[in-house]
């Protein structure tokens, strides 16, 4: 397999999993990092209501995700002798393009009045 397509699926692997795992910690309720401004202070919880910032924990699960699903993708394509159709092109941008797009939609109808 060519170096880029080895790095175009490891992209679109680091983007479906980016997206997972961003939206991970809201789902399951799990612990992230949270900035209270107010009190200048730094606390792990799964929620701690609406002034202390959640983004940087759920920033940070995010890139995890998308760090461990880029690694897996690209040492599973290191081991493929032959180069992907185009529909094998075709499936993983468009699953890296729903992931995001469902993503994005979740917490843009969140965000809204």
């Amino acid at each position: 397999m060519k170096a880029g397509s080895r790095v175009f699926f490891a992209a679109c692997a680091g983007l479906i999993g980016f997206a997972l795992l961003y939206t991970l910690p809201i789902y399951a309720r799990l612990p992230r990092t949270f900035y209270d401004p107010v009190a200048r202070r730094w606390h792990w919880a799964s929620n701690l209501g609406p002034i202390p910032m959640g983004y940087v924990g759920q920033l940070g699960w995010g890139v995890l995700g998308g760090l461990a699903f880029g690694g897996l993708a690209s040492l599973v394509a290191s081991r493929r002798k032959s180069e992907p159709s185009e529909r094998a092109f075709a499936l993983w941008s468009a699953w890296a393009l729903t992931a995001l797009g469902i993503i994005l939609g979740y917490f843009t109808w969140n965000n809204w009045p």
